[in-house]
């Protein structure tokens, strides 16, 4: 595989983590509470490894990392969760820094945009 090929191989998988993300934040159960010291640990069957911790309670903040199998990518983060609600809408936004750095060496380093 070339490096351009490399390169567009990543661009891919940067766009299905910033799609997947939207899907995954659409919702929640019940968060985090750091009072408690929870954490949320996974593993799927891949072998991809998932880790998260919420950080902070007022704002509610979550630190994360994703580990693909064999380590071709570590993707790594915190979200930042603030809710807007009006009249007869609710704005939900996910602000916070996210970076992935694959097997080949290249680091992507990236913000969440907001969505109403």
């Amino acid at each position: 595989m070339g490096s351009t090929q490399s390169t567009w191989v990543n661009a891919e998988y940067m766009g299905a983590s910033q799609i997947s993300t939207y899907h995954l934040t659409s919702g929640f159960l019940k968060p985090l509470n750091p009072i408690l010291g929870e954490t949320f640990t996974g593993e799927f069957e891949d072998g991809t490894k998932y880790y998260a911790e919420q950080t902070s309670h007022h704002p509610p903040i979550s630190h994360y990392m994703l580990r693909g199998p064999d380590d071709i990518y570590v993707f790594t983060g915190y979200a930042n969760f603030a809710a807007h609600p009006g009249l007869n809408t609710i704005s939900i936004n996910v602000r916070g820094d996210r970076k992935i750095t694959f097997k080949n060496g290249i680091t992507y380093n990236f913000n969440n945009v907001d969505v109403s």
